[in-house]
């Protein structure tokens, strides 16, 4: 492959901080609990900065995602724990709300999660001081690749994305509504839908309720391309998925990225991990028809 790409791994567990350390990817991202909506491996600015001296000392680079959208009385103390963030020596702080720019001197990361759709949304936030914009991973494989031949980008090429997000703490108003015994905070809640089968999973943090896609998105087969057509980062999604399927596929977007065929990467991976569910998520489907 002639082009190179950064590949980045989220951390969903400090517990596994080691194993991605060594597991080839070259970023480790940090969701920063009260930061970022969805899980969140630690808040605590020591914790963080220990990751980020692990991941520099194994030569890599380090980003806290800080994606939350944050309420007007949050803005006080958001400078604060941007500026902590910067000492503790993060490479890049990955945001999605414009009250971040200007409260640290660290590169900033764009990631509107569905907002940047095509080339002049990265181009607006570029000209405007972010480092990279994350395109959203909705597009349909030609509109990627029209984007990216126009303004290099990032984009989650694996992972679970997110498809919904409320700042209402829907799963405690649902166990009042329902008399259940507390649900909120654990990992095993699935939402699912009348008419179809798949299980979504559902997490609600101290302040948001996030709903996540009952499938893992694979890029395995267009990855290589969409590098050649300017993918400059690959994101890693880490939530509700095992260790062991994080690890195996930074190891297979590695090789990718070294050459190999994603087809056959793609089958070995599915081989080793039947129970995950691979789809190709919007890829092959028109945003506009």
């Amino acid at each position: 492959m002639a082009k190179k790409a950064v590949l980045a791994v989220e951390l969903a567990d400090i517990g596994e901080i080691h194993r991605l350390l060594a597991s080839g990817a070259d970023e480790i991202i940090v969701p920063v609990e009260g930061l970022c909506f969805g899980i969140a491996p630690t808040g605590a600015i020591n914790e963080v900065a220990r990751i980020v001296r692990l991941a520099h000392e194994a030569g890599m680079k380090c980003s806290a995602a800080c994606g939350k959208l944050f309420a007007q009385y949050e803005l006080a103390g958001l400078s604060q724990r941007l500026q902590e963030l910067q000492q503790a020596g993060v490479d890049a702080i990955i945001f999605q709300d414009p009250a971040i720019i200007g409260m640290c001197d660290v590169p900033l990361v764009f990631d509107g999660m569905t907002m940047p759709v095509n080339a002049l949304d990265a181009a607006w936030w570029l000209r405007h001081g972010c480092a990279n914009v994350v395109l959203a991973p909705l597009l349909e494989k030609e509109e990627i690749l029209s984007t990216l031949s126009k303004t290099s980008c990032s984009m989650q090429v694996f992972g679970r994305p997110i498809l919904s997000v409320s700042r209402r703490k829907l799963v405690s108003a649902f166990e009042k509504e329902a008399s259940l015994a507390t649900l909120a905070g654990k990992r095993s809640l699935r939402l699912v839908e009348e008419k179809r089968a798949g299980q979504m999973p559902v997490f609600e943090g101290s302040d948001h309720c996030v709903v996540y896609a009952d499938f893992v998105l694979d890029m395995f087969q267009d990855v290589a391309r969409f590098v050649e057509a300017g993918l400059n980062r690959l994101v890693i999604g880490s939530a509700f998925l095992e260790s062991s399927e994080v690890l195996d596929a930074v190891g297979a977007f590695a090789r990718i990225l070294e050459g190999n065929d994603g087809g056959k990467e793609r089958e070995a991976y599915a081989k080793r991990h039947p129970s995950v569910s691979l789809e190709r998520g919007w890829l092959d489907e028109k945003t506009v028809r």
